[in-house]
């Protein structure tokens, strides 16, 4: 089985420029055995308009987005590419898949990448380039489903305007799995979830007596290498259960209990330095929710 396609783009931008772009797709589905598909996608896109984020270093690290159109000059359209080859055995009960990616981005900025160091206003073009794996196992019958996966990428950034010019995304996360099950049993319903995944990269400081930059005014953080640190391993396990019932002949009824982060593991979810009013470099960490118990109760009619 194999489809393609062609999208042809009118890109305009008054002020700037005018072009014409073709965004070719392509999706090819092989069966090398009655329950074993071999699958080829590839396509290229294109984007006129970037979301530019600046963060309030001095405010909770409070972000503000602003979507801007491109002007193919100090904003030039972003441009992808990317193709992935995979495998999907089906038999019966039981479904698996595993596939190999490539993707490529060209165009991008560093202010619209969210940086938390100084390269958050310098407004340097660049790309990135991300290439991994993803696996995942699935088990359905009448009362169970689950499910495992694992995920491995490599993600970095490219500007040849920065030193260092090639460093790892604010998204490089190398290792992803999780895993879920499902028991239904009448109106019951259980499940259970976990997650867990590698730190994220961040930059640090330079330690004392650098970490600060004195001979510009006003004074800032001087970092180390842009994301050289990694965040904490991430985990997280969650369970719910679900009860339904009628009410009557048109109203049904369900009520609800969960927990989220059934450890309750301090997860660090974000790290950024900032300078406070003595001068100091001052940490700032943004963590998530530890045990957390929800109740519902939902009345359909």
């Amino acid at each position: 089985d194999a489809r393609a396609g062609l999208r042809l783009n009118y890109l305009s931008n008054p002020d700037d420029f005018d072009r014409f772009r073709l965004e070719p797709r392509l999706n090819l589905q092989y069966k090398l055995r009655p329950h074993l598909v071999l699958g080829v996608l590839g396509e290229m896109k294109n984007q006129t308009s970037l979301q530019k984020i600046d963060l309030e270093q001095n405010f909770l690290g409070i972000e503000k987005r602003r979507w801007i159109l491109a002007d193919d000059q100090n904003l030039p359209l972003v441009t992808s590419r990317q193709l992935s080859l995979g495998l999907h055995p089906d038999r019966g009960h039981w479904i698996a898949g595993i596939e190999g990616f490539y993707k490529e981005v060209d165009g991008i900025t560093t202010d619209t990448q969210g940086f938390q160091n100084e390269y958050q206003f310098n407004g340097e073009l660049g790309r990135y380039r991300v290439h991994g794996v993803e696996a995942l196992l699935n088990f359905k019958s009448a009362e169970w489903s689950s499910w495992v996966s694992y995920a491995w990428n490599r993600n970095d950034y490219r500007f040849e305007d920065l030193d260092p010019a090639e460093f790892p995304n604010n998204l490089d996360i190398r290792h992803t799995i999780s895993f879920g099950t499902n028991y239904t049993s009448g109106n019951l319903k259980l499940g259970i979830g976990v997650n867990y995944r590698t730190g994220r990269p961040y930059t640090e400081p330079e330690p004392e007596p650098n970490s600060v930059d004195t001979s510009v005014f006003p004074n800032r953080v001087n970092f180390s290498e842009p994301n050289s640190s990694r965040l904490p391993e991430y985990f997280r396990a969650d369970a719910s259960a679900i009860y339904g019932f009628e009410l009557s002949e048109t109203v049904r009824a369900s009520v609800g209990a969960s927990v989220l982060n059934l450890t309750g593991r301090r997860n660090i979810l974000n790290t950024y330095y900032r300078l406070n009013d003595q001068n100091e470099v001052e940490q700032v960490e943004n963590v998530s929710l530890g045990l957390t118990p929800n109740l519902s109760l939902r009345v359909r009619f």
